[in-house]
């Protein structure tokens, strides 16, 4: 039982905490509260038959990393205590990184006050030429207000989610899905989401108690979300043209060597052609003097042979008109190419 376990915490502190949530007396979420008093760090992964987002938002505020519904695979608890571990190890690692970042960000703030923290995110905006720079900044400006959240990028690759704690908890990316569906602005206690095409800003911690300030952080983030799916939507685009601009160069690749094959081929069809032409003459003239023709008649015979093979040449020689249709093409490839 949960008084049980609470009990045996100052001899034995596990790795991972397991939690039914429906046990008897104290509930699962209850028990993870007051374990978060002493363990804030350590995972908590819940075990539930509920799978709604009422259910992912207690176990979320209660302090718990996962969710497991029942019924559930041995495997699949093993997976998510494994990443949990992995999880605790990263954050180890990053916590001195972590502590650094802070520092020079309170250096930072000395200098400017939130209003400039603002401009200055929009004015670095512009340069970032990646979905993970944006986040990033995004988180940095979230610290800046002293807000604790994340944002989920969307481009034209996988979801993005990075958060504030270096964290991305399987709670918090399900949370995250439900509220992107639920309107442009979305509050619930001390929570909200901006929700855009390509974005969705979480914010944990507004000072609800501070009315003015709550409404001042509001804006704020209201502003740096709609700005951040503008720059989103912004690398989409780029790099769809980048892929369409990569197609047109193969292409123009393989219409070049098309010409060239072409070319050779329509040269050794004539050549083949003209051969042709030339045995049949031959042969004609050795059938026709076996004929015992007049010089008149073998000449008029030759002549109205030759006369028809001049006019069966030309139907192999179109190289001129494939070479113009093949050069408009490549000429359509290469406007379509060259950036405007």
């Amino acid at each position: 039982c949960a008084e049980a376990c609470l009990a045996r915490l100052p001899q034995c502190v596990p790795d991972v905490f397991i939690l039914d949530v429906g046990l008897p007396g104290m509930d699962g979420y209850a028990l993870c509260r007051q374990i978060r008093l002493t363990l804030p760090d350590t995972p908590v992964i819940f075990i539930s038959a509920l799978d709604d987002l009422a259910s992912a938002l207690q176990g979320y505020e209660a302090g718990g990393d996962d969710f497991v519904v029942k019924p559930y695979k041995l495997a699949e608890v093993k997976e998510k205590v494994a990443h949990a571990l992995r999880g605790v190890e990263e954050r180890a690692a990053l916590e001195q990184r972590l502590n650094h970042s802070r520092v020079l960000n309170s250096q930072a703030l000395s200098k400017l006050d939130e209003y400039g923290v603002l401009i200055d995110f929009l004015h670095r905006l512009p340069t970032m030429s990646t979905v993970d720079a944006v986040g990033q900044a995004t988180l940095e400006l979230l610290r800046a207000y002293s807000l604790d959240g994340a944002i989920q990028l969307r481009g034209n690759g996988p979801d993005l989610t990075v958060s504030t704690n270096d964290h991305d908890s399987p709670l918090q990316s399900a949370v995250i899905a439900h509220i992107r569906s639920m309107g442009r602005v979305v509050e619930f206690k001390t929570r909200a989401g901006f929700n855009f095409k390509h974005s969705t800003l979480l914010v944990n911690n507004l000072p609800v108690d501070d009315t003015e300030r709550c409404a001042y952080l509001r804006g704020r983030l209201a502003i740096a979300a709609e700005v951040v799916d503008a720059r989103l939507a912004e690398l989409a685009a780029r790099e769809k043209r980048q892929q369409l601009q990569a197609a047109i160069g193969r292409a123009m690749v393989l219409l070049s060597a098309s010409v060239v094959r072409f070319r050779s081929e329509n040269s050794a069809a004539r050549a083949q052609c003209l051969q042709v032409s030339d045995e049949l003459m031959k042969r004609l003239s050795q059938v026709v003097a076996t004929l015992e023709m007049s010089e008149r008649q073998e000449q008029a015979v030759q002549e109205v042979v030759a006369a028809g093979v001049q006019n069966f040449t030309p139907i192999f020689d179109f190289s001129g008109v494939m070479d113009g249709l093949l050069g408009d093409m490549a000429n359509v490839l290469h406007q379509l190419q060259t950036p405007r």
